[in-house]
């Protein structure tokens, strides 16, 4: 090999190098960055409460869509809990019950479900699960409020 054959290999081998290393360090930036689309919103609770099976921040949906996953037992009230739906502009368009398929008096996790129908509203939209709350007192108050994208149906 002569010494200009050497020099362009150790040329290419350092340009390999730096441009794996350049990879490498953006695929940490990129994966180690803050999301920035729509996000859940907790009022007065966390994940150690209630799951969502289906129903994501900016996920879209069907005008008429099922709300299902599992919270724990002391967020139901008689089996059940309010579901609501709002519009772009905090409007109300929606409101459902989810109701235990399961146990409810229990500090575990119970399954639920809800059937919801906006009607002919589409766009952005929330959807928020109260926990029930019967006593009415404010410190007794929970919910999560999760931003979707009802779907036009023609």
């Amino acid at each position: 090999m002569t010494y200009n054959a050497h020099m362009k290999s150790s040329r290419y081998a350092v340009i390999a190098i730096a441009a794996l290393i350049l990879a490498v360090g953006a695929w940490y930036v990129w994966s180690s960055r803050t999301p920035s689309g729509p996000q859940s919103a907790w009022s007065n609770a966390d994940e150690s409460m209630i799951k969502l099976d289906l129903i994501r921040p900016g996920v879209a949906v069907l005008p008429k869509f099922i709300v299902s996953g599992e919270a724990r037992g002391p967020w139901f009230f008689e089996a059940s809990f309010p579901v609501e739906v709002l519009d772009k502009d905090g409007k109300q368009i929606a409101q459902g019950i989810a109701q235990a398929q399961g146990e409810w008096m229990t500090e575990e996790f119970v399954p639920f479900r809800a059937e919801v129908n906006v009607g002919d509203y589409s766009g952005p939209a929330t959807v928020v699960l109260h926990r029930d709350n019967p006593s009415g007192m404010s410190e007794n108050d929970a919910s999560l409020s999760v931003p979707v994208e009802v779907l036009e149906v023609n």
